[in-house]
């Protein structure tokens, strides 16, 4: 085989292995927004549902296996989502956002119907996920909350209501159960709330 031969072969080899990594990618469409640094795991499962939704993952995002998600959902840069992870329509994760196994994210209610059956006509209310925030393993966010900057979801919560920035929240419902301040270069944890001209109060345990 001469040298003309061997690079027609080599050049055959590297079409077939791009055809098997394309393969291995999540569908890339165009409803689907993701960047070319973000890494997602072949197992999961993204569905826009109509041409009208779109999902966006952002840069060096990274998406383990075993992945669902439907609807418009935004991902932002840099961010971490462990396995089997659940997120419904109108769904945004800002940048550097940290997630645990099955985290469920459930824009999903009903209106409720005075007909025969109880569950009337569906939507789907907002969810923001704060910039640099963790939510732990198991944690089930329900529609209409926001959780804030860099706060902290224990695992196993269930959260119905808004947490401000910089709270550890936990429990069924979650609460506040301590404060974070970042000093000297360290995260601190107080139980009692730390100067901020946000109020926490209506998210404490009555």
């Amino acid at each position: 085989m001469n040298a003309e031969e061997q690079i027609q072969l080599l050049q055959g080899q590297v079409s077939e292995l791009r055809e098997i990594v394309d393969k291995l990618r999540p569908v890339r469409g165009p409803s689907l927004f993701i960047d070319e640094t973000a890494v997602i795991d072949p197992t999961c499962a993204l569905y826009t549902g109509t041409s009208t939704n779109r999902i966006t993952v952002g840069r060096h995002t990274k998406v383990f296996r075993g992945a669902e998600w439907t609807g418009t959902i935004s991902v932002g840069a840099r961010v971490f989502i462990n396995a089997h992870s659940l997120i419904r329509p109108n769904v945004v994760i800002e940048d550097d956002v940290s997630m645990g196994q099955h985290v469920r994210l459930i824009s999903d209610t009903h209106e409720i119907s005075a007909g025969s059956r109880r569950t009337g006509t569906p939507r789907h209310d907002p969810i923001v996920i704060g910039r640099g925030s963790w939510i732990g393993a198991g944690v089930t966010v329900l529609g209409g909350v926001t959780i804030g900057e860099r706060s902290i979801v224990a695992a196993g919560s269930v959260v119905n209501k808004d947490v401000p920035p910089n709270v550890v929240v936990a429990g069924v419902p979650a609460k506040i159960v301590r404060y974070i301040n970042d000093v000297d270069g360290s995260a601190v944890l107080t139980t009692e709330p730390i100067p901020d001209p946000q109020p926490v109060e209506a998210y404490k345990a009555n």
